[in-house]
């Protein structure tokens, strides 16, 4: 599929991204009080190119196409982010919150 209006976008790195993620259960069921009370966010991690920061989340994505889609992005947000580290691209630096 072409995209009609061709946007550029700078991919400059490939990040691993450890964060904190919502979550609850994979299927519509009852929980029990127990089962709530025992409920935690859950660290997850995500590598992919950087597509997109500004002051308030980040963009990775795992994919990207020759026709310049964006496959699988996802949004974090920075408040949520544990560690990053960059693992292709200029400046190769690790952050941590």
């Amino acid at each position: 599929m072409k995209y009609p209006v061709p946007v550029q976008i700078e991919i400059t790195r490939i990040e691993l991204v450890r964060w904190i993620d919502a979550c609850g259960p994979d299927c519509v069921t009852t929980l029990t009080p127990y089962d709530v009370k025992e409920m935690t966010p859950l660290a997850t991690s995500d590598i992919g190119f950087l597509v997109k920061e500004d002051k308030e989340c980040i963009v990775l994505a795992p994919e990207l196409n020759d026709d310049g889609g964006i496959r699988r992005p996802i949004c974090i947000p920075k408040s949520c982010i544990l560690s990053r580290t960059q693992l292709v691209g200029r400046k190769r630096r690790k952050e941590r919150r």
